[in-house]
């Protein structure tokens, strides 16, 4: 089932008349004055400083490090220190971890918010068992009061299988409940399968075969080959579109992938198989092109990087040749060959996408527990270097060098980020409402829902009215008087936890400066339709006033229920 995107059907924007239909703000902020907006852009990079040993070499300063963007020195303006929390002894299973965890609240940067993503497209049911336990165990016993978990699945679409919560058993519980995933992986298997068999002389397709056989053998391969590519962007989409969502929830940002990797170029088995029996029917060079999948990884970790999302992906399919590779130390363009490799190649893609964005790929294991334990760890030991750079929201992406003055250490961070422009930004910050409840109403914004009417289908229409206080829009001036500027963000979550494309309206506010005062007293009123799915849908309402750069998010929950 497809994910429909969130349609404005009617839009209208209306000055309130009278105070019986939308009171009088209380204590009004000044309004209908100049305001100089100034932008301030922090950028932060969380770095890991490791020595030879692995361990986290603590006590160092911002004097410490140098830090480059594209190649240009950076000041350094805002340092910040994690305490790393208390590191478990060696472990042998994921039972033996130490249970205990500190006792003391974190503040809003310490906060981890670790989330899960299980890939039921490209997972083993046997491997996920040891790799999905060894996991639910670390969240249970290895999380600080403050942090929080969420997680998610994807089977044909990504659902949030556990919103974020703080109840770290019942986050475990969920993780294990998705060892049944893989049901995919097999299916696909057996259908590649049926085709080589038929590429084999003694079912039925002998070395002779006509070329209109041929032909049609040709066909099956490149649709199972788009069907597959298909399915693999929708996985790494909608995995993004998650990113997108984490880049508005302030703290640090963990994103576990447990897989047994992607492909960097779907259906490329089959096609070399059917190329070796029949030469000439097929250019290399058109498949790889036509079903490369290394852009997608690359696009993936720019959306990571541009929301400080570092990736910790595990690799369900145990493969010791690459259990001690660090991806930093990694040619990762490199292409071992061979058919022993066939696995380690599917891992590649998890290792480019961890080694782009600070992270580590973890294999599984009798050690993953004892990796786990430390990757938490090591979150919690890294240093933030924050700083100004000229530029604000240019959506260009740029890169970072980091030099710590320690001989024999080893540095992980991002490896750059995308300069998202404010509208973009904002849609973020939208969409993390829906994940995250907790983002501050400044200016007393109001959403509420009329009851729903089926459309068509499974498709309902819920009337949207959106109320600001006129009195938060900064007023500037024009030739023609005054005018502010308000944009109306509307973010959604279907019954199965799919999100929407963020909406964005932009509204002028014309005001003649002798009806300041009565903008002050009354309210601006924004309506929509908005199309969900029938069941349980929420809703997060973000307005933003342009000319001051606050903005107000509110969430509600519609249902959408047909009436018998």
């Amino acid at each position: 089932m497809t994910t429909r995107r969130l349609v404005p059907l009617v839009l209208s924007i209306t000055l309130v008349g009278t105070a019986a239909l939308a009171g009088p703000v209380k204590t009004p902020p000044p309004a209908g004055s100049v305001v100089a907006s100034v932008q301030v852009n922090v950028v932060n990079v969380d770095v890991l400083v490791t020595d030879r040993a692995g361990q986290p070499v603590t006590g160092l300063t911002a004097a410490d490090f140098n830090l480059f963007e594209d190649g240009k020195p950076m000041v350094i303006t805002n340092f910040y220190v994690s305490e790393p929390g208390p590191r478990a002894p060696a472990v042998e299973n994921a039972a033996s971890i130490e249970t205990s965890r500190p006792e003391v609240p974190l503040d809003e940067e310490r906060v981890l918010h670790l989330v899960v993503v299980v890939d039921g497209l490209n997972l083993d049911m046997a491997g996920a068992h040891l790799a999905l336990e060894a996991l639910a165990k670390v969240v249970e016993t290895r999380l600080r009061p403050g942090d929080d978990v969420m997680v998610t699945s994807f089977d044909r679409a990504l659902k949030i299988d556990e919103p974020f919560t703080t109840d770290f058993r019942t986050a475990a519980a969920r993780i294990r409940a998705l060892k049944r995933l893989g049901a995919q992986t097999a299916v696909r298997r057996g259908a590649a399968s049926m085709i080589r068999g038929r590429m084999g002389s003694g079912s039925g397709m002998s070395e002779d075969m006509n070329g209109v056989a041929a032909g049609n053998l040709l066909n099956d391969i490149v649709s199972a080959a788009e069907e597959e590519r298909s399915l693999q962007w929708c996985l790494l989409d909608s995995t993004g579109r998650l990113v997108d969502s984490l880049a508005g929830l302030p703290g640090r940002k963990v994103l576990v992938l447990v897989s047994n990797g992607m492909p960097d170029e779907v259906g490329s088995n089959l096609l070399n198989e059917y190329n070796v029996r029949y030469p000439g029917r097929v250019s290399p060079i058109d498949t790889r092109t036509r079903f490369g999948m290394t852009s997608f990884y690359s696009i993936l970790a720019a959306r990571a990087n541009a929301g400080r999302v570092t990736f910790y992906p595990i690799c369900a399919q145990a493969f010791p040749g690459l259990e001690a590779y660090d991806a930093s130390e990694l040619d990762l363009q490199a292409d071992p060959g061979g058919a022993s490799f066939g696995a380690a190649k599917l891992q590649f893609s998890l290792l480019r996408i961890a080694s782009a964005t600070g992270g580590k790929m973890l294999a599984n294991s009798g050690l993953l527990a004892s990796k786990l334990v430390e990757t938490v760890d090591n979150v919690d030991a890294a240093y933030s270097l924050g700083y100004s750079p000229s530029h604000v929201g240019d959506g260009q992406y740029h890169r970072f060098k980091v030099e710590v003055k320690r001989d024999g250490v080893k540095l992980r961070h991002r490896e750059g980020y995308l300069d998202k422009p404010a509208e973009e930004r904002a849609a973020d910050r939208t969409a993390a409402a829906l994940l995250r409840v907790g983002r501050t109403n400044r200016f007393g914004l109001q959403a509420a829902a009329a009851p729903a009417v089926r459309t068509r289908g499974k498709v309902f229409t819920v009337p949207l009215t959106v109320t600001l206080p006129g009195s938060t829009v900064t007023l500037l001036p024009t030739r023609k008087g005054l005018e502010g500027k308000v944009s109306v963000l509307i973010a959604a979550r279907d019954p199965q936890g799919r999100s929407a494309e963020v909406f964005r309206k932009s509204f002028p506010i014309p005001v003649p400066e002798a009806d300041v005062e009565r903008l002050k007293a009354q309210s601006l009123v924004f309506t929509f339709d908005v199309l969900v799915r029938q069941g349980t849908s929420t809703l997060a309402v973000t307005a933003r006033d342009e000319a001051g750069g606050g903005e107000s998010t509110v969430t509600l929950v519609v249902e959408a229920l047909r009436r018998t």
